[in-house]
């Protein structure tokens, strides 16, 4: 064997293991790395058996020029792709929605693009529709953001009992995490179940903090709060806000509704 066959053979290994973890055909590169291994191991078979071979070169032609074909248009997407999301970041949400439309028939079946459009859309708040995609994507991927960004199109649309199942899936698929269970609260009180929110309430200032922050203390300031207003939301007036502002500077903006994370490609 000679040192580039090693190679092609590792680079095959590499892919398979890879393939036990993740999903690496999605990515062009990887196409592009296990064809070439494959054509170098299948290089010396070549040499002894010509005749096969030459019968079946307009077949191997026609693959490696598709296989070309729908590698380059791949990336030519992603690169696009690229591009509208930091546009889209910047504040040109609105505008790129039509490009991200066109994208979505070259990258539907890409779980990060579909997880970054279904956030584009709740941020222009068409939550129907971010729902949409974001269902799709749940069939390729699991992950927190993902159940966090549903929830909260849900919640939007006033539809409790799905945002509250989300909130807490997201929540059972990172225990450490005060996010969901906060959201959980304030849900509970929009619903009018006191009981059930003073009860998440206790648990969260009970609950052991891993890494501190200002978010989590002041999710903890907020529960105990409502634990002493009896589970009522405290009215907003110009007033309290004024007092909390004086109190918390730094810490009232943490609890407001943020852009989903991830917006951008890898």
């Amino acid at each position: 064997k000679t040192l580039l066959e090693y190679m092609a053979y590792w680079c095959l290994l590499s892919i398979a293991v890879f393939s036990l973890f993740s999903y690496p055909l999605t990515y062009p590169f990887v196409w592009v790395m296990g064809l070439s291994s494959i054509t170098i191991l299948f290089y010396p078979l070549w040499r002894t058996e010509k005749k096969f071979f030459y019968t079946l070169r307009p077949v191997i032609i026609l693959v490696v020029l598709f296989s070309g074909y729908m590698t380059y248009d791949r990336m030519k997407a992603e690169m696009k792709w690229c591009k509208i999301a930091h546009k889209s970041l910047l504040g040109q949400t609105e505008q790129m929605l039509p490009e991200y439309r066109l994208l979505y028939g070259k990258l539907q079946n890409n779980e990060l693009f579909l997880y970054n459009y279904a956030a584009e859309l709740n941020v222009v708040k068409q939550y129907d529709k971010s729902l949409a995609i974001a269902h799709e994507c749940e069939r390729l991927w699991a992950d927190y953001d993902l159940q966090m960004l549903m929830a909260d199109n849900y919640k939007e649309l006033h539809q409790y009992n799905e945002a509250e199942f989300h909130y807490i899936k997201a929540s059972n698929m990172c225990p450490v995490k005060f996010m969901p269970l906060h959201q959980l609260v304030e849900v509970y009180n929009e619903t009018g179940h006191r009981e059930k929110a003073l009860s998440l309430a206790g648990k969260i200032i009970e609950k052991e903090v891993k890494i501190p922050s200002s978010t989590i203390s002041a999710i903890k300031q907020k529960m105990q709060q409502l634990i002493e207003s009896g589970g009522i939301p405290a009215p907003k007036s110009r007033k309290s806000d004024e007092s909390i502002n004086k109190q918390q500077p730094s810490q009232e903006h943490l609890l407001e509704p943020q852009t989903p994370k991830e917006l951008l490609p890898p």
